[in-house]
């Protein structure tokens, strides 16, 4: 009995005593390439594509053609409303057309613009001027051939302000999708998604929007460090944070660096990133740079230092939403 509690003893020793690196999935808040105006509470998404019926695109061959409008111009509404945003999002159903500036065929003209934004009560136009689909047949170089379809989907949208001649921002952005000929049965469905791929991918560029990140700890060395891995776990960064405390306040030598670069992750958790980066240079006392600390250390300092630049616009973003205001 009594060397079976040696024994035991002796393995939570070890255990306790081992060190190792944790990944972690976070979702971060990331800021927009482009700022609006925060008076800019109301928009409006109207499309200026032609209707165009894909049911009767064979997807056999290559093709070169003008998406949906419909179906598009429903998607990036859809998504512009889920980022909860803007206050209103408004989708006039009709195709708008012969609007068009006289010396610029493929933008508004003013009058419209101010026409439209006073019948809808918005701030803003959003206006889908493009939807073009490419799509390619392959077929795979790998042992057994497949014949796969590539979708390149190119949206290009306006934006447009009371009293300003043309749009503020036009943006254009490919997106790329590959499906399987043999699992392709319901055409509509991948043209939807090819949609939606390429839509999500242009809103992220103008609103802010949620991005999973991936990040590291270290756990074991102590007790207090097993149970914050635990804490962790559990979404309770807080007692986590007052467990690494304690280790960097009572232990030495590696521990401790590892407890400091711990506590870095969490501050930059609660976005305060130069306090973060004081907990990094902590961490990086004594340590030997090239090191799997050191570098490691070295690569979260430049995430950090990023990250500090990505706050002071999102900061700037989500100005609107401060009960201040």
């Amino acid at each position: 009995m009594y060397k079976n509690t040696i024994v035991i003893l002796l393995l939570i020793v070890l255990l306790s005593s081992c060190i190792s690196i944790r990944e972690i999935s976070l979702d971060q808040l990331q800021p927009a390439e482009i700022c609006f105006p925060e008076q800019i509470k109301s928009v409006a998404v109207i499309s200026t594509i032609p209707q165009n019926n894909l049911d009767t695109i064979k997807l056999d061959k290559n093709s070169s053609l003008v998406g949906d409008q419909s179906i598009s111009k429903e998607i990036i509404a859809k998504r512009i409303a889920d980022a909860n945003y803007f206050e209103h999002v408004i989708v006039y159903d009709t195709v708008v057309s012969n609007r068009f500036d006289e010396q610029n065929v493929n933008t508004l003209s003013t009058e419209a613009v101010n026409e439209m934004l006073n019948d809808f009560n918005s701030e803003m136009i959003i206006s889908l001027d493009k939807m073009n689909l490419t799509i390619e047949k392959l077929k795979t170089s790998s042992e057994y051939p497949m014949d796969i379809l590539r979708f390149i989907t190119k949206p290009e949208i306006k934006f447009y302000i009371p009293k300003k001649n043309g749009p503020i921002y036009t943006i254009a952005k490919n997106d790329t999708l590959f499906f399987s000929v043999i699992d392709l049965i319901d055409h509509q469905a991948a043209f939807s998604y090819a949609y939606d791929s390429a839509i999500k991918k242009t809103v992220e560029m103008i609103l802010p929007h949620w991005k999973s990140i991936v990040r590291y700890y270290y756990v074991g060395g102590s007790y207090e460090m097993r149970d914050a891995d635990v804490s962790v776990k559990e979404n309770d960064w807080d007692n986590a944070f007052h467990l690494w405390k304690v280790v960097y306040d009572s232990k030495k030598g590696k521990l401790r660096s590892y407890s400091a670069f711990n506590i870095a992750l969490y501050n930059e958790i609660k976005d305060n990133v130069p306090e973060a980066l004081k907990w990094l240079d902590l961490a990086d006392e004594n340590i030997k740079q090239d090191s799997d600390l050191g570098v490691l250390i070295k690569t979260y300092r430049n995430i950090l230092s990023e990250r500090d630049n990505q706050l002071s616009k999102l900061k700037l973003q989500m100005n609107r939403f401060d009960s201040n205001n």
